[in-house]
């Protein structure tokens, strides 16, 4: 995501040991200036290009309050995919239009509280599957209600990413066909569904997305759906969700197009027509960083790299372990000749693995490291796996004399918070 023109500080071996020294390791880092300027760059896009369209933060990326309260005041509304996240957005005071209500598993115990609310609390409930249809249904019918809805359109469409982060082919488990979305738009007809109105359509083909050609053909199936189901309501759908995905490379190389994008969008769509889109790992990734300690470098004859053991682990940082993600990993203060290197947590999984990287051959037992990209789905993945606490997160800004600032945005675990649920036989 290309920044805002104003300077950022950089991570010195002096604000590195600052942050070691108050806080201990291993440390979330989220920068706020870099999250303000990820915003604020999508925001002029759209003004520039003079578009009816809305940003959405994909929540699951990152749901940490502070964070959520810095995008709730830069006018961003959230996509929310589980019941707990609409309360971490109850608790910041996003406004009830500004919350999307997304997910497969909605269940109507989770629901029924909302029906006593405005607008059920949400701006629209994006349906899933035929089953949460006749939920949301059944809830209207109870409560008296009119439920807002959007369906969420699978419009078979690979985006050619890594599989367990696709979500818009055919054998996904994400969003509805377009026969089955007509289908559900012929009951409303019936007076047993007059509870349900449908507002717009949704779609989400996958994550880290560099091409424009998937965007361009799912919005052309998503247009062609939108003039069926219009046809169908004899009425225009209010608004459509276009999803986000939109890439962001941790080694530099390659660079997602927002300005094609955007006038794809505009070429694509009407202008009467409100748009919204659900960017979250793009929103927040730059912003995040992992700082760990090197514990061990194991050397041995066999080994074809020496192996680097730091006090993180896959249940801090999971991202590699599920995806083969990669992460820069960078050493502050060292500099000389480097070697490959194979970066490893304690956690007993040979999966526990942060890939190899080219360290400084320097580098010893004792010295700090910074995985990079970790602003988005690091902490909030993260686990208590093998009884281990996790990480607290530090809010990084900078007062007007450009000096950092640092804030507790959460506290790290202790052992009693993890055995605190659990009842002693």
């Amino acid at each position: 995501m290309p920044q805002s023109g104003r300077k950022h500080q950089t991570l010195s071996l002096q604000i590195l040991n600052q942050m070691v020294n108050r806080f201990g390791s291993p440390t979330y880092v989220y920068r706020g200036e870099v999250i303000r300027g990820a915003v604020t760059t999508i925001q002029a896009f759209v003004k520039k290009k003079k578009l009816n369209l809305h940003v959405h933060y994909a929540m699951k990326a990152n749901s940490n309050l502070t964070l959520l309260g810095v995008l709730k005041d830069l006018g961003v509304g959230v996509d929310l995919v589980s019941i707990g996240e609409w309360k971490r957005a109850d608790l910041v005071g996003f406004d009830y239009h500004h919350r999307i209500f997304s997910g497969l598993e909605k269940k109507k115990s989770d629901l029924e509280p909302l029906m006593a609310l405005p607008g059920a609390g949400v701006r629209a409930f994006h349906i899933e599957s035929v089953e949460e249809f006749e939920c949301l249904a059944q809830l209207a019918r109870e409560h008296r209600k009119v439920l807002a809805v959007a369906f969420r359109f699978n419009p078979d469409v690979d985006a050619k990413t890594h599989p367990k982060i696709s979500t818009g082919r055919v054998d996904d488990k994400f969003g509805l066909s377009a026969e089955v979305i007509l289908g559900l738009v012929e009951k409303t007809k019936s007076p047993m569904y007059s509870g349900i109105n449908i507002e717009g359509m949704s779609v989400h083909i996958g994550s880290q997305i560099f091409s424009l050609a998937p965007y361009r053909n799912t919005f052309k199936k998503l247009n062609h759906l939108k003039f069926a189901v219009e046809h169908r309501l004899e009425r225009r759908l209010t608004y459509l969700d276009l999803g986000g995905g939109m890439g962001v490379d941790p080694l530099g190389e390659k660079v997602f197009n927002w300005s094609g994008y955007f006038d794809l969008v505009g070429e694509s769509f009407s202008s009467d027509t409100e748009l919204v889109i659900e960017p979250g790992r793009s929103l927040v990734a730059e912003a995040g960083f992992l700082i760990a300690q090197v514990v061990a470098i194991k050397k041995d004859i066999g080994f074809k790299s020496p192996i680097v053991v730091i006090d993180a682990a896959m249940n801090d940082l999971m991202r590699p372990a599920l995806y083969d993600a990669v992460h820069p990993i960078t050493v502050v203060g060292r500099s000389g000749r480097k070697e490959k290197m194979n970066v490893v947590g304690g956690v007993c999984e040979s999966s526990c693995h942060f890939g190899s990287h080219l360290l400084p051959s320097s580098l010893k037992p004792g010295d700090f490291v910074v995985i990079g990209h970790a602003g988005a789905y690091g902490a909030s993945m993260a686990s208590q796996y093998n009884t281990r606490p996790r990480p607290c997160e530090i809010w990084w800004d900078q007062n007007k004399n450009g000096e950092p600032l640092f804030k507790v945005v959460r506290r790290r675990e202790t052992f009693q918070d993890l055995i605190e649920p659990e009842l002693m036989p």
